[in-house]
């Protein structure tokens, strides 16, 4: 059917649709279906990120044991380490007592007899000893003075005595440093 429109001319409504609106909505309705894709890949993207975070959480759920048995493992391997250390240091920095025995007696020879040694604070030692002269005394201190365990030698007393049956005794005390650099 045909048709027909009685209105006035001024009452008349033209349909033309201009280019500038085709493009307005056209513009709006591609922004519009650009958004609804934008939020619909953040949405499933959001989506996968949570689902990987439950994942790392079960995950580290199952780890903490063995994080746990794998830091007390490195903790005691420190302590040993350390100990280990401590050890090898005092190995190192101990003084060869036996070594620096060994040097005094064959220093002593023959003619001197050696009563006591004793050890102080600051490495100081004092040996106490008897000798049937002088010259013996002063070979083994000269012998005592080349070791290398020993510095700052010096005689502190000297006694002359004559025992029972009149033979000549020399008392002497000797005092020194144990030299660091002796150590083995």
């Amino acid at each position: 059917m045909p048709k027909i429109n009685l209105l006035p001319p001024e009452y008349k409504i033209e349909h033309k649709t201009s280019i500038k609106s085709i493009l307005v909505t056209a513009l709006v309705i591609s922004v519009c279906i650009f958004l609804a894709f934008g939020y619909y890949s953040f949405w499933t993207d959001y989506q996968g990120q949570k689902k990987r975070l439950v994942e790392i959480e079960k995950e580290i759920t199952t780890y903490q044991p063995v994080m746990a048995q794998y830091n007390a493992l490195k903790k005691a391997q420190q302590e040993r380490e350390k100990l280990r250390n401590y050890l090898w240091e005092k190995k190192t920095n101990r003084f060869d007592w036996y070594r620096f025995l060994v040097k005094i007696s064959a220093s002593a020879g023959s003619g001197i007899a050696l009563d006591e040694i004793t050890t102080g604070s600051n490495d100081i030692f004092v040996i106490k000893g008897v000798s049937s002269g002088f010259d013996p005394v002063g070979s083994f201190y000269l012998k005592l003075k080349d070791l290398p365990y020993v510095e700052n030698l010096s005689i502190k007393v000297v006694n002359k005595e004559l025992t029972t049956d009149n033979t000549l005794v020399i008392r002497f005390i000797l005092d020194g440093r144990l030299r660091k650099g002796g150590t083995s």
